[in-house]
């Protein structure tokens, strides 16, 4: 019932919108303010996501619709509906892919559902590090990988690092042995709960929105995340330690609705991929500015952070090995290889 009435809300959202320049098409300027585009149309964009303000997703949908509507002169607008007001990640995604939502920001990883080869941003300790992820991030393998996102209405309009997750937990983890019968939360992704499960851990399903209450109420033990998202939703508050293993780069992406962008005149088109590069280079400034401190509000909470010992490290890799290989083979030995090649060309 939740799905269907956050869908619906989406459709007759939209359909408000395409009745007042919405929905990316156009309309005449009615208000006699604002620039208008070549043809002297205005457009109205919708933006919908699970994130809050302080988050990254949110960072990069806020810094998109900045730029867009500066560059413009007020022809296109841009309104943000952050915190799930449409409805959750699937929800938002689905919309998109059906053109009755323009855009949604959010985590790679919760579009894999919908595109197999996503799956490759879910391996574990397949980068060295955030800046090795980034130069990944710049090549051409994000062409290649967007071309699988067109083929379910989708296209990636821009993708920026979060930073690296990290274990939290509410007792102290320091190996492997550590992590046997721990109850983490993991999004609805089956790499996620393979790879979890490798450890030794109880992977727990849950949406975002319920986290908080799940680690207050002792329903889950423990989350994986980078400091962002630790720091908007004050996990600090109710967990205690936070293991730096730094096993995976979490991207955020804007996704556009492909049927949506192909409606769109050349120019405004032109103009969706400038901001979106712009939002890009203004979310990776934010992140780099603000991870130490984001840390550090960690720790000034009362966050123990533990490093662990190489040894520990490399055991934990070794045991996610049949969760990379599981992944490897979804997306076939093919598209695989183009991955591998640029990861390893990016190093």
């Amino acid at each position: 019932m939740k799905k269907f009435l956050a869908t619906i809300l989406a459709v007759l959202m939209t359909a408000s919108l395409l009745a007042g320049c919405g929905g990316g098409t156009p309309s005449a300027d009615s208000s006699g303010s604002g620039g208008e585009s070549s043809s002297g149309e205005t457009y109205t964009f919708s933006i919908g996501m699970n994130s809050v303000e302080g988050d990254i997703p949110y960072y990069l949908a806020d810094y998109f619709k900045q730029a867009i509507e500066e560059k413009s002169n007020g022809a296109v607008t841009v309104d943000l509906y952050p915190g799930g007001q449409m409805g959750g990640d699937s929800e938002l995604i689905e919309n998109v892919m059906a053109g009755a939502l323009d855009f949604y920001s959010g985590n790679v990883s919760n579009t894999t559902p919908y595109v197999t080869a996503a799956a490759v941003m879910d391996s574990y300790w397949d980068f060295d590090d955030l800046e090795h992820f980034r130069r990944f991030l710049d090549s051409e393998f994000m062409d290649v990988l967007n071309s699988e996102y067109e083929k379910v209405g989708m296209r990636i309009s821009s993708v920026a690092e979060v930073g690296m997750r990290q274990l939290m937990s509410n007792k102290k983890i320091e190996t492997v042995a550590d992590m046997a019968g721990l109850k983490i939360r993991v999004m609805q992704n089956k790499y996620q709960l393979a790879a979890w499960e490798a450890l030794g851990a109880a992977p727990t399903p849950m949406d975002w929105g319920e986290v908080y209450v799940g680690l207050q109420q002792k329903m889950i033990d423990a989350v994986e995340q980078p400091y962002f998202f630790i720091c908007s939703s004050k996990l600090y508050e109710v967990q205690d330690y936070m293991l730096m293993t730094n096993h995976q780069p979490q991207p955020a992406v804007l996704l556009m609705s492909d049927d949506v962008y192909q409606g769109l005149p050349e120019d405004i088109q032109a103009l969706v991929d400038e901001c979106a590069e712009i939002a890009k280079e203004k979310t990776r400034e934010t992140c780099d500015n603000m991870m130490e401190e984001k840390l550090q509000e960690i720790i000034d909470n009362g966050v123990e952070v533990v490093e662990p010992t190489a040894e520990a490290l490399e055991e934990m890799r070794q045991a996610v090995a049949s969760a990379n290989a599981l992944i490897a083979e979804d997306v076939g030995e093919e598209f695989y290889s183009q991955y591998t090649s640029y990861r390893d060309s990016t190093r």
